[in-house]
C-alpha cells in the first residue's frame, strides 16, 4: 500500500523492493530511494509550537472570549498572547473534591473530576501517543479547572455519522482505534461516546473528555474476555513507561489507589503482547 492512487492520493507508480534481506523503494521515473519512515503522528501545530509551549500559552494566555458549550460546567475559550490567538475548552466539573487525599471510599469510582483529563494528557506523553490535545490546569476567574486545546477544524464521530462524511484520510484509521482501546483500558475510561472521538483535517483521531477514567479496577484480563484488543508490539513496548515512579505526578489529581491500579492496569496490558 503506497498511496499511488493518482485520483485519491495525487499519489505515483511505486513499489517496495525485498532483495538479499534488505529493503528500498522504487518510483516510476526515479528509480529505486531509501526507504523514509513517516514521522510520529505528526500534526500542524498551532504556530508550530511545541507542547511545552501550548502548555504555556494556556498557562498565561489573556482570556479574551468564554461562552457557555451548552454542558454543565464547562465552556469554550479564546486565548490571545503575542499576536497569536487559540481555543480550548475549559471544564471545572469535580464531584468529589480532594479525592487524591482522602481515605478512598467505593464512591470514588463514580466521580467525574476535571482533574482526570490533566491525568489523561500526561499519560498519554508519557506513551508518546499525542492523541490526547493538550491539556493543563488554570484557574479563570474564581473557578479553577482543565484548559484543553481545541483542535481547529475538527469534528466528532457523531457529526461525522449524522453528515455522512466519507473517510479521506491516509491515517489507518483502524490502528488508531486499536491504540485508543488500549488506552481507554490502561486509564479505565468507559465512557466514549461519538462525541468524545474527534477527528482532525488529516484523520488523526483526537481523544477528549476522561473526566471519568481512572477507576481502581486492574484485572485486565476479566476487562477483556469479550474483547479482541489487539496490542502491537510498539504499544507494548511504551507500557514500560508507566511505573510507580513516572506517574508520581500524577498525585496532584490521582487517589494512590487510582495509581497502583494505574500501574498494574499497564504491567497486565504488556503482559498480552
Amino acid at each position: 500500500d503506497t498511496g499511488m492512487n493518482v485520483a485519491a492520493y495525487t499519489g505515483r507508480p511505486s513499489a517496495l523492493v525485498l532483495e538479499n534481506g534488505s529493503a528500498s523503494a522504487w518510483y516510476a521515473g526515479e528509480g529505486e530511494a531509501e526507504i523514509t519512515v513517516a514521522p510520529h503522528r505528526e500534526w500542524d501545530r498551532p504556530y508550530d509550537m511545541s507542547d511545552a509551549a501550548l502548555e504555556a500559552f494556556l498557562r498565561t494566555a489573556e482570556v479574551t472570549a468564554l461562552e457557555d458549550s451548552g454542558e454543565s460546567g464547562v465552556q469554550r475559550v479564546v486565548l490571545e498572547q503575542d499576536g497569536r490567538s487559540l481555543e480550548a475548552v475549559f471544564n471545572t466539573v469535580d464531584t468529589a473534591p480532594g479525592l487524591e487525599s482522602r481515605r478512598w471510599r467505593r464512591a470514588g469510582d463514580r466521580a467525574e473530576r476535571f482533574g482526570y483529563e490533566i491525568a489523561a494528557y500526561q499519560v498519554d506523553r508519557l506513551l508518546e501517543l499525542g492523541m490526547v490535545p493538550v491539556t493543563v490546569e488554570r484557574r479563570i476567574g474564581d473557578a479553577r479547572g482543565s484548559l484543553r486545546l481545541w483542535i481547529p477544524s475538527s469534528f466528532s464521530e457523531q457529526q461525522r455519522q449524522a453528515e455522512q462524511i466519507p473517510f479521506t484520510g491516509h491515517c489507518d484509521l483502524a490502528g488508531q482505534y486499536q491504540l485508543m482501546s488500549a488506552f481507554d483500558v490502561l486509564i479505565l475510561n468507559a465512557d466514549h461516546d461519538l462525541a468524545t472521538l474527534r477527528y482532525d483535517e488529516d484523520w488523526r483521531l483526537w481523544l477528549v473528555d476522561q473526566s471519568r477514567a481512572f477507576g481502581v479496577a486492574s484485572d485486565v484480563p476479566s476487562m477483556l474476555r469479550n474483547s479482541e484488543l489487539a496490542l502491537t508490539p510498539q504499544m507494548a513496548d511504551a507500557l514500560g513507561a508507566i511505573t510507580t515512579e513516572s506517574v508520581a505526578p500524577l498525585a496532584a489529581y490521582l487517589h494512590p489507589r487510582q495509581l497502583e491500579a494505574l500501574v498494574i492496569r499497564a504491567r497486565h496490558l504488556q503482559a498480552l503482547r
